[in-house]
């Protein structure tokens, strides 16, 4: 069983990228929910491949959190964009850089 996080970030993305990306270099994101295990397989996915582009990394993670947050929440974008610490406006951006929106 892997222990919870005693760390929160609210209103510190950032923070969390950065521990995202280390977690991810260094191959390990066990402590997260599984509710995020797409994030985990993308991760490890990077890893297997040698892929070190930080920035695709960074998307690749970032895309998989921002849509379980989203079927958690079952696509309430308000609710969605206030757990991950971000505004509607950042949350509808990052939709439709990675094509979750219908129209895109």
């Amino acid at each position: 069983m892997s222990p919870e996080p005693r760390h929160d970030w609210p209103g510190n993305i950032r923070e969390l990228e950065n521990v995202i990306i280390r977690l991810t270099v260094e191959g390990s994101l066990d402590f997260f929910s599984p509710s995020i295990g797409k994030a985990q397989e993308a991760a490890r996915t990077v890893i297997k491949n040698k892929n070190f582009n930080l920035k695709q990394n960074v998307a690749l993670v970032e895309k998989e959190i921002i849509l379980k947050a989203l079927e958690q929440f079952h696509w309430n974008r308000q609710r969605t964009a206030k757990e991950l610490g971000i505004t509607r406006v950042t949350l509808f951006r990052k939709m439709k850089d990675y094509g979750m929106l219908e129209d895109s």
